[in-house]
């Protein structure tokens, strides 16, 4: 149910497979047990989003001195902030990570997304 909550029941049956059938183990999964599950790299973000604001670690703040903020401000394109935040772009570390069709997913257009 929480994956229908998240908008991502499509991989209920996957999760259910693995064992994560519950908040308990939910609440443990790392993203390499959901990348090896083949969940695409975006949704994994976008779930460990999710959970880290279950698990009462707070959405991420968006505001200028926001790190994936200041970098796409600093690369003239702002615009995809919120998008790319929203999918669970959130950190350096996991913008680093973005694939082509992340971007496509958040309305990046190819000559922004070579950019990026």
């Amino acid at each position: 149910q929480y994956l229908q909550e998240i908008g991502m029941a499509r991989h209920a049956e996957t999760f259910l497979e693995n064992g994560f059938d519950d908040m308990e183990t939910m609440s443990v999964i790392e993203d390499e047990d959901m990348l090896k599950m083949d969940i695409p790299r975006a949704h994994v973000a976008h779930i460990r989003r999710k959970l880290d604001e279950y698990l009462g670690k707070g959405p991420i703040e968006a505001g200028d001195d926001h790190p994936v903020v200041s970098f796409l401000e600093s690369i003239g394109l702002p615009q995809y902030a919120v998008g790319l935040l929203q999918q669970g772009f959130d950190d350096m570390e996991t913008l680093a990570l973005v694939e082509e069709a992340d971007m496509r997913d958040v309305g990046i257009p190819r000559g922004h997304a070579l950019k990026l």
